[in-house]
């Protein structure tokens, strides 16, 4: 099966995810981030407060795809490009 265009434009909705410190920091040390970067890659360390990436955003909410994924239909993957996302923090 090739992929399934039916799923185009599909809106999965709003939906809530958590991470932490941990995850974070992972992210972090997975895209290059290194000593230099610590406001990035430490969350206690002497007078530095972490920080997040920006671009975490983008893979932290992945886990919502994992819904679909079964349904886009057989194809490599390795082909397949992100046109589009948007993300909305909204604070409580």
């Amino acid at each position: 099966m090739a992929l399934n265009l039916e799923l185009v434009g599909t809106n999965l909705g709003p939906f809530r995810h958590s991470w932490d410190s941990k995850d974070t920091i992972l992210y972090a040390l997975s895209v290059g981030a290194g000593q230099s970067d610590l406001v990035f890659t430490s969350e206690n360390s002497s007078s530095v407060s972490q920080k997040v990436l920006p671009t975490f955003g983008v893979v932290g909410g992945g886990p919502v795809l994992l819904e679909i994924w079964d349904q886009m239909g057989s194809f490599d993957h390795s082909q397949l490009l992100h046109l589009e996302q948007s993300i909305n923090v909204l604070s409580e």
